[in-house]
């Protein structure tokens, strides 16, 4: 049975390896990105055949083929033509174990950190549902990805929007920056208009605005998305 790929690992390895395919060396973004495999899982099946590649590019005996260190992002069709290829001593198959494993670290980390986010810009299922309806375009899908803060603190000039109340961060003229954060508050800017939103929003459901839906930002009891008064 083939690997099915979580969004937390299909996301690690395409942020920490990409944002190009590691077949073509062009750049493929999150929506259009695949795992591939750089030693196939055909070979599961060939354990005379794995063991006698895993000796000749002298990999680690616990070597595993479903495993961050055998993961690379390609574009689908370098997926489709490479195949289950693997040509024993190849150049290209001994720099991509190398690329892979220097770059563990990195990986592990931004996958651990997706997992354990709850402050940051934690985009799941959510947006993977909506592009799949058609809702948000692939670039659109790939521009989020690319701009989520990895890090479990947030970054001051990103800006932050929401979706079904969950807040993330994205680049853009259109929405809020943040400017600092303060106790359980992000303080947010728009051109002229400052205000508050909850750093996490299960902590302050009073925020929720009963109109539009957004936590805030909050100008005292007004919600500066659209105007409603919190006594209205």
């Amino acid at each position: 049975m083939k690997k099915k790929f979580s969004i937390a690992e299909r996301y690690a390895v395409w942020k920490s390896l990409g944002p190009i395919c590691r077949w073509c060396k062009t750049p493929v973004g999150y929506a259009d990105c695949h795992i591939d495999h750089i030693i196939p899982e055909k070979l599961l099946e060939d354990e005379e055949v794995l063991k006698s590649i895993v000796k000749k590019y002298k990999l680690n005996k616990t070597f595993q083929i479903n495993s961050f260190y055998n993961w690379i992002p390609v574009h689908p069709s370098c997926n489709l033509s490479k195949q289950d290829q693997v040509i024993e001593g190849a150049p290209i198959f001994l720099e991509l174990f190398q690329e892979v494993k220097r770059k563990i670290p990195a990986t592990l980390k931004i996958y651990n950190n997706w997992n354990n986010q709850s402050k940051t810009a934690k985009i799941t299922t959510l947006i993977e549902r909506e592009a799949a309806k058609g809702l948000i375009d692939k670039k659109t899908v790939s521009r989020i990805f690319a701009a989520i803060n990895d890090t479990l603190e947030p970054v001051v000039g990103l800006t932050g929007s929401t979706i079904d109340n969950k807040l993330f961060y994205v680049p853009s003229t259109e929405v809020w920056s943040i400017i600092c954060t303060e106790n359980d508050f992000y303080k947010m800017q728009k051109e002229d208009m400052v205000g508050v939103t909850p750093i996490d929003p299960a902590a302050h459901p009073e925020c929720l605005c009963t109109n539009c839906k957004n936590y805030g930002p909050w100008d005292g009891n007004k919600c500066l998305v659209c105007g409603n008064y919190s006594f209205d």
